[in-house]
Order: C-alpha cells, then structure tokens, then sequence
C-alpha cells in the first residue's frame, strides 16, 4: 500500500530489521536458557485497510514492544546481552 517504491523500501528496510532482532531474540534466549523457542505466535496479523492506517498500527506496536523489551532488559543478567 505504500504510495511509492522509496517508502515500500523504507518499509521494507524495517521489516527486514525486525526480522533479525527476532533472530537475535531468539538466540539470546537459547543462550540463556538452552532451549529452542517453540511454537507460533498467536496474535493475528491485522488488517489494515489504509497506508495511514497501517503506518498508525505499526507504530503502536512499536511502542507496545518497547514495554515489553524493558522488562526483559531489567531481567537480564549484566554483560553483553544486556548491552545488547
């Protein structure tokens, strides 16, 4: 939905840096814990019906995540996954 291929490129630049935060997440908590995450998320992918909307939708759960990446930072042990 993207009015242009610069912001579909911004846009997608940012999906592809979520994507290796996810991988990173995940190491971290094997690291950690010596477990694999398992399982799917189950939260549905809603549906945007505008660019606005969906640019609105995403920055809400940005800033959702950032409550939660807290409390997981206050967590974690000192060192590099901290600084991480």
């Amino acid at each position: 939905m993207a009015p242009n291929a610069q912001q579909a490129a911004i846009i997608a630049s940012i999906r592809d840096d979520e994507r290796g935060h996810n991988r990173m997440y995940r190491q971290m908590y094997k690291d950690l814990t010596g477990y694999e995450v398992t399982g799917t998320l189950n939260e549905d992918n809603p549906i945007v019906t505008s660019y606005m909307n969906g640019l609105q939708q995403a920055f809400e759960g940005e800033l959702a995540a950032v409550v939660k990446y807290r409390k997981i930072w206050f967590g974690l042990p000192s060192g590099i996954y901290k600084d991480t």
